[in-house]
């Protein structure tokens, strides 16, 4: 079964598409387009993330302003993994995608912090480690992991544990990328993302190796 297409037993993902353009269901499309951009990220398809990303902001505005705000949250953080991600394929440009939706996330940040604070710290640390500020890009993954647990924030502990691990398997440093990679592993199994602690298990003799 492909974890990207969100097809199972809640959902079949083009018939709920086509019956929400046909009833003209403005929120459903935005939260199905929102849907495939959480797990196009999760699954570090940036590519399709971006395109959900696209698609998600060309639609209507009575769908949009139907999202409560840690949908609002989620919808930046994941627009800018997949920017940060992409910048490096195609062009810097792509980075003022990020530096937009960490702008959004510092604002809203002021009013919800326990649901925005790690996402924002977690898009500042992409950043940093894009630029190759090792111990800054360290420091923001490390505090975006601690406000995602603070909020029991499952998803986004693994997350963050596992682009810390990542970063740290590029600079070189596997000992320390482990044990980021394990919590990451702990955080998915807690939340019940089996598909990820799957896609995870199956490369994990070679991610850090």
């Amino acid at each position: 079964t492909d974890p990207l297409v969100l097809t199972g037993e809640a959902m079949i993902e083009d018939q709920a598409m086509n019956e929400a353009v046909a009833a003209q269901n403005y929120a459903c499309i935005a939260l199905l387009h929102c849907t495939k951009l959480h797990i196009s990220s999760y699954f570090q398809n940036y590519e399709m993330a971006e395109c959900s990303a696209d698609a998600l902001a060309t639609c209507k505005k009575e769908g949009i302003s139907s999202f409560p705000r840690y949908l609002v949250a989620a919808w930046q953080l994941h627009e800018g993994l997949a920017a940060v991600a992409l910048c490096s394929q195609r062009s810097r440009r792509k980075m003022r995608t990020t530096r937009r939706n960490i702008k959004t996330l510092r604002a809203m940040s002021c009013h919800d912090p326990a649901v925005c604070l790690n996402k924002l710290f977690l898009l500042e640390a992409e950043v940093a480690a894009a630029n190759g500020k090792v111990d800054e890009a360290l420091t923001k993954f490390e505090q975006s992991i601690s406000h995602a647990q603070k909020g029991s924030l499952l998803n986004e502990t693994g997350l963050a544990c596992e682009r810390a691990a990542m970063f740290l398997k590029l600079q070189g440093i596997e000992v320390q990328a482990m044990p980021f990679l394990e919590r990451a592993l702990s955080a998915y199994e807690q939340w019940g993302a089996c598909a990820k602690v799957a896609a995870i298990r199956k490369i994990l003799p070679v991610t850090l190796s």
